[in-house]
């Protein structure tokens, strides 16, 4: 079977992508951000909150 030109592009083109993301999620993964203040602040509002619950 022959594969059109449009065909062996957009194969391609997912390769780049998938080796791209790859390497992204990679990266994050071993080398992940700092937390961000507003990120602290969440999880600091998250724990006041979850000890105010009664049950």
């Amino acid at each position: 079977m022959r594969k059109t030109t449009k065909e062996i592009i957009k194969e391609k083109e997912q390769i780049i992508a998938s080796d791209r993301d790859s390497q992204i999620f990679f990266d994050a993964v071993t080398q992940p951000a700092k937390p961000s203040e507003t990120l602290k602040k969440a999880l600091e509002d998250y724990h006041k909150r979850k000890r105010t619950v009664l049950f």
